[in-house]
């Protein structure tokens, strides 16, 4: 670890927003008035989730410059994503990957007229379709937080550890092959 770019030190504050994030996904049921059903606390979980996914990326982006610095040449974003552990029901996918779209999905899917793939769009979409997320999908960050997640995926500890073990992975797989 010779790089100071072979540091984490992006994990922090990363951790600090997503557990932001996790106190206000586990009050949303207790702080909203009685009229407030399941559907609501959906939507307003899916927004929640959809920064969290956001935050992620960031963290995953970083990592990629990060990697590309102690290389020495640019490494892009999509083949190191592609290199990560994979969801036992969709092995054709990584967990990062499917974190990433769904960044992308919920910072762009407002712009999409349709669902239909474009330059935009189509690698988001193409992966979320590996996972079953697709136009019809009432809440997709939703849908992707309890695959990864599990079905109490409020604690977004499992997010932070996904992306930080890739990160881990990664960083060492490189300096492995660079020896």
């Amino acid at each position: 670890m010779g790089s100071i770019y072979a540091f984490d030190l992006r994990r922090d504050s990363t951790k600090e927003v997503l557990d932001a994030v996790t106190r206000s996904l586990k009050s949303l049921p207790e702080d909203k008035p009685q009229w407030f059903d399941g559907l609501f606390i959906l939507e307003h979980a899916e927004e929640l989730v959809g920064v969290a996914f956001v935050a992620a990326q960031v963290y995953l982006s970083g990592t990629v410059s990060d990697l590309s610095k102690v290389a020495g040449q640019e490494l892009h974003k999509s083949d190191l994503l592609h290199r990560g552990d994979v969801v036992d029901v969709f092995p054709s996918v990584c967990k990062v990957e499917i974190l990433d779209a769904g960044a992308n999905y919920w910072k762009h899917h407002e712009e999409w007229e349709d669902w239909k793939p474009n330059r935009w769009n189509r690698r988001t979409i193409e992966i979320l379709a590996k996972v079953k997320v697709d136009r019809e999908t009432e809440f997709p960050c939703h849908t992707i937080a309890t695959l990864l997640g599990g079905d109490d995926y409020t604690d977004l500890d499992w997010l932070m550890e996904t992306v930080s073990v890739w990160r881990r992975n990664a960083m060492e797989h490189l300096e492995g092959s660079s020896r």
